[in-house]
């Protein structure tokens, strides 16, 4: 049974897969809209499927990124 994954979801799974760009702290521009839902989960949001696990690396890329963009 095939899972339908938001397109949040989607960008999630880009980020875990692909990671920081190399050589540097820079990350593509769509990460700038995972990096903001993933702070409304870590402040006690959800995902739409919350059987998706988030990898420590993956989640370590993110945490990362909102910390040094928020605002």
């Amino acid at each position: 049974m095939a899972v339908k994954l938001t397109d949040a979801e989607r960008m999630i799974l880009v980020v875990l897969e692909k990671g920081p760009e190399p050589g540097g702290k820079k990350y593509r521009p769509a990460q700038s809209l995972v990096a903001k839902g993933y702070a409304r989960w870590l402040e006690g949001g959800h995902l739409a499927q919350p059987h998706l696990q988030i990898t420590d690396e993956g989640r370590q890329a993110l945490e990362t990124y909102y910390e040094e963009n928020k605002r």
